[in-house]
């Protein structure tokens, strides 16, 4: 059972965010987590890059996460379109989009419907292309109700009831990263994990819409060699859009971002420097 604790919100929705580098830095990047991650989840690695590029990094939580606003509706299509309010009200210049796995594939999809808006693209371990989750991520929300309903007051407890859908220690963890201490000291979830439950279909797909749209732009696609999300198959289909795709593999696993991070930010920086319109 999950309380409701916000108004529910329709159309763009205005997302919270962190921003980190120099404000006077003339580049931008917007960084989109993934699947029941936030604002905080890549922000070392953003701080990192940031000071290597000098550039404003923007690391937001998407729609039904962390301090962002709730919906019913959870597609890339609805994403993409927070996205690009996004960058509109804070008059970012074709910033380059930066997304893992959820947040991958609303890079994608922001820049195949406003490409006008984006520089170029870093899709991370997640393509164009449908896609099972696997029967994980439904225990993984099964389990942050079970916590969200107990109310738990503190860390210990709240790992405790965590664990037994967790299966390993940085997945308890990462969990328990969603949840925040309400005013009257309980960890609450910040997730909207009714909608995002009843959405796993369509964050395992790709709106149709977007099939028949071309970024022309750069993308690089970083896969995890250890992950199932990004076949050689799944890289030709989402060429198909993306013409101008480069692919380069981490042995890693899933969240490569938290296992390589160095790797990882060596490769942006190097697309980065690459890129002769950013």
């Amino acid at each position: 059972m999950k309380l409701l604790r916000r108004a529910f919100s329709t159309g763009a929705l205005d997302m919270a965010y962190e921003m980190h580098g120099s404000k006077t830095a003339s580049r931008s990047i917007v960084f989109l987590h993934g699947l029941f991650g936030s604002k905080r989840t890549n922000r070392s690695v953003a701080r990192s890059l940031a000071q290597k590029v000098d550039a404003r990094i923007f690391c937001v939580d998407q729609r039904n996460h962390g301090d962002s606003p709730h919906s019913d509706v959870h597609t890339y299509a609805a994403m993409a379109a927070d996205t690009a309010l996004f960058i509109k009200k804070h008059g970012l210049e074709q910033p380059l989009l930066i997304g893992h796995s959820m947040g991958a594939k609303t890079a994608l999809a922001t820049s195949l419907l406003n490409p006008q808006l984006v520089s170029a693209v870093v899709s991370v371990d997640n393509s164009a292309v449908k896609k099972p989750l696997g029967a994980g991520f439904e225990e993984y929300i099964a389990g942050m109700q079970v916590a969200d309903a107990a109310g738990p007051r503190s860390q210990q407890e709240l790992r405790s009831i965590l664990e037994p859908y967790g299966e390993t220690t940085p997945v308890t963890e990462y969990l328990s990263s969603t949840f925040a201490k309400d005013k009257d000291g309980v960890y609450r979830c910040t997730l909207n994990l009714n909608t995002l439950s009843d959405s796993l279909p369509d964050i395992a797909g790709f709106d149709d819409c977007l099939e028949n749209k071309q970024f022309i732009k750069p993308l690089l696609l970083i896969r995890a060699t250890q992950s199932h999300f990004v076949p050689d198959s799944a890289v030709e289909t989402t060429r198909k859009m993306f013409p101008n795709l480069q692919c380069v593999d981490i042995d890693a696993g899933h969240w490569l971002i938290s296992e390589k991070p160095h790797e990882f930010v060596r490769i942006c920086v190097d697309f980065v420097r690459s890129l002769k319109d950013f």
